[in-house]
């Protein structure tokens, strides 16, 4: 009973995996040179001597006894050891280290008893070692993650010597521009590694740089009053480059530093002129061929396109491991045979979509020289266009495949489209929910042919069900029917009957990046607050950090949603427990008014923000209006008060932050307490407090969380069977 208690106070899954299923010595190897920034997490006892079994009882009751931020700690290490001893991260460790280990290590790297055990030697060992083995295993599954990934193409033209194997990277000279170019305070590390030729890509480089962040920091309250630790956390971006395709994949978390890395990478490490030719990113969409494998001919007056005819048809059946391919000549009619022997292609295609389409086209230039090629693109985002060697050819590949809506350049807004567009932007970073369709962007009187060519939002097929208004039945649903003659959609009810025809771009299906739409919403306000940086801190909230509001240096933060069911009340829990930080600003993207988030006063953005001369504008003297009318409320007052709202309302105690509550029961209570004070008879029978609340007791009405932090500060309870405001026991915030 003894040893099950202990085990159940070993936090985290993976930290009761090393203590049960790794040998006892490989698991006291790893504890004891577990590390922080301040030294050794851990002064494991000496276990030598012990029985196996006494000995992992004896690990498991020290470990019961440490803090829980240690094992929390703990329990990332022994997750990061996990990923890189089981299957494919094994794989990744063992490629990485019979590259990078002398022979003699790599003698004792084979000595270990499993993969589990190999993880752990090299981690302890050889801690840049198992980095770089962390990197390429993140490599081999970044390619899938859209918000951490993006693909440029380099130039051909480029010095082919270049960046052909790891030993070709000059990673000093790439480190120093990388200092430079992203502003770092201190130099940053590379790595590089060939990576071999798998099923799904052909031999590659890969380098990993890890440096540090932007600058943030953390409120540290003292006895001497509050002070800011600034630090750097660490970040890695890693790059791929493909010499074959010419094309570099690039993963970070924030798409400025993809791009800037990347400029720097081909500049430095492949040679590419940047001036002569920009590093391009493109984007391929296969999606068209779900609709028809038919590809009309453009009529061009430099270039007579003879043939365009799809020769190859390639679908992977829901794993790499399943292909099905067809392919045919270029005379041929690939249609007619796909329908034939794949009699359910249209299904499969809807389905699981194209891995890979080849076309053969037929091209005469205007002088005279004719010739075919075959054009290839595939779903990881790439084609063999530029690996053509004549320039002609590849402007025809990428000319064609925009003809035909499979390519698209992607264009960064600039800072004054940034501006002319804000307002549809942080309508965007407002929403819940990341699938938009074309007839939300057409109600906001939305560029979504701009939006789509800068990343913001990607295209995802065409919506084929959908809930219609009907005045007779109410809301029901009908199957949307495209009519491709006349370019509409049709809906048709349940029955067949005809619901009405609408244009097929409101049944487009968008997705938002949000990612890339939070960096250029924070960074445009990073800028007009002057902010020292801009992050996300959670699904809500970012912040910027102290910034000057009123000849103060206060913390000010951009929070989304607030108008949507229940999130007010996650913010006020999220801003009471961080009201350390003192009275601060919060610019929300909802047009809500006159309310408050712990000590903070909220400050819808569009009344601090406008557009002038194609520039964005933050008002300062607006918004150090708004904060200095603000801030005595934020303090709750001279007097106890309740403010009611749309729903529920907001009580005010002076010396506390405000305490939103959006639950009307919870109002309800909190108004009778109010009331109680204000008459000069503060305390409350729970009978009396309680009726009709159907709930006994002030906790149970607000839950274990909010309860948690108001009691004692807001609600008192007097007696056994009387409750009161907190009015005596005021704080400064």
């Amino acid at each position: 009973m003894a040893r099950q208690s202990a085990k159940e106070k070993i936090q985290g899954v993976h930290l009761r995996k090393i203590t049960e299923d790794v040998p006892i010595e490989m698991a006291v190897l790893l504890l004891s040179n577990a590390r922080s920034s301040d030294g050794p997490l851990l002064d494991v006892p000496d276990l030598e001597g012990l029985a196996e079994e006494e000995a992992r009882a004896g690990l498991k009751a020290f470990l019961a006894g440490r803090d829980g931020e240690i094992l929390t700690q703990l329990d990332a290490l022994c997750g990061e050891i996990l990923d890189l001893g089981e299957g494919k991260g094994a794989t990744s460790l063992r490629t990485v280290v019979e590259k990078k280990l002398a022979n003699v290590d790599l003698d004792e790297f084979e000595k270990q008893l499993d993969d589990l055990c190999r993880s752990i030697w090299v981690q302890v060992h050889h801690p840049d070692r198992f980095r770089d083995a962390q990197s390429f295993y993140a490599a081999r599954q970044y390619r899938d993650h859209g918000r951490l990934y993006s693909a440029f193409e380099i130039d051909v033209d480029a010095d082919v010597e270049h960046g052909s194997s790891a030993k070709d990277m000059d990673l000093r000279r790439f480190c120093d521009r990388i200092t430079e170019v992203l502003d770092l305070k201190a130099r940053p590390s590379a790595t590089a590694l060939d990576l071999p030729k798998t099923k799904e890509h052909p031999p590659s480089v890969m380098v990993a740089l890890r440096h540090g962040g932007s600058l943030s920091s953390i409120h540290d309250h003292r006895e001497d009053g509050r002070r800011t630790i600034y630090y750097r956390p660490a970040n890695e971006a890693v790059f791929i480059y493909t010499p074959s395709l010419k094309k570099l994949e690039v993963c970070a978390s924030s798409y400025v530093v993809r791009k800037e890395t990347s400029e720097v990478f081909a500049a430095e490490l492949l040679g590419q002129d940047l001036s002569k030719k920009p590093l391009t990113k493109l984007n391929y969409d296969l999606a068209r061929f779900q609709r028809s494998l038919n590809l009309p001919l453009p009529e061009w007056d430099d270039c007579e396109i003879s043939l365009a005819s799809v020769i190859e048809i390639q679908m992977r059946l829901g794993s790499w491991a399943r292909v099905l391919t067809l392919k045919v000549t270029k005379d041929d009619d690939i249609k007619k045979w796909a329908e034939r022997y794949l009699a359910s292609l249209r299904a499969s295609a809807t389905r699981y979509g194209y891995s890979r389409v080849v076309i053969a086209v037929g091209y005469e230039f205007s002088d005279r020289k004719t010739g075919t090629l075959n054009i290839s693109v595939t779903s990881s985002n790439s084609s063999n266009v530029q690996s053509f060697r004549d320039p002609r050819l590849r402007d025809l590949g990428h000319r064609l495949l925009t003809f035909w809506g499979i390519l698209e350049r992607f264009h960064d807004l600039t800072r004054g489209e940034i501006a002319q567009y804000f307002d549809q932007l942080i309508l965007l970073y407002d929403l819940p929910d990341p699938e938009i369709t074309g007839a939300f962007l057409k109600e906001q009187k939305m560029d979504w042919d701009r939006l789509v060519s800068a990343s913001i939002i990607e295209r995802r097929g065409r919506q084929e069900i959908v809930l219609i208004d009907d005045a007779d039945l109410g809301v029901v649903e009908a199957d949307a029917l495209l009519d491709a003659s006349t370019g509409t959609v049709s809906l048709e009810g349940d029955f067949g009957e005809n619901l009405g025809s609408h244009p097929k771009s409101d049944f487009y299906r968008y997705r938002l990046d949000r990612g890339w739409l939070e960096e250029l919403v924070l960074g445009a306000l990073q800028r007009e607050l002057g902010a020292p940086y801009a992050k996300v801190i959670d699904e809500y909230v970012a912040e910027f950090g102290d910034v000057e509001i009123a000849s103060n240096r206060v913390p000010a933060y951009l929070v989304r949603s607030m108008d949507q069911q229940g999130v007010i009340k996650k913010l006020d829990l999220c801003f009471r427990r961080r009201q350390e930080a003192g009275y601060g600003v919060i610019l929300t993207t909802s047009d809500i008014e006159g309310q408050y988030l712990g000590p903070n006063i909220v400050v819808p953005l569009r009344s601090v923000v406008t557009l002038e001369d194609d520039s964005l504008v933050l008002h300062p003297d607006r918004l150090d209006q708004l904060y200095v009318s603000g801030r005595f409320l934020a303090g709750g007052g001279d007097k106890a008060q309740f403010v009611r709202h749309a729903k529920g309302g907001t009580l005010f105690l002076p010396g506390r932050a405000p305490l939103r509550l959006e639950a009307e029961k919870a109002a309800t209570m909190f108004e009778r307490l109010v009331d109680a004070a204000r008459s000069g008879r503060p305390d409350i029978k729970t009978s009396a407090l309680m009726e009709g609340m159907g709930s006994t007791s002030p906790q149970n009405l607000l839950g274990k969380a909010v309860w948690e932090t108001v009691k004692d500060t807001y609600i008192c309870q007097a007696t056994s069977r009387f409750w009161r405001l907190c009015e005596e026991a005021a704080r400064p915030i």
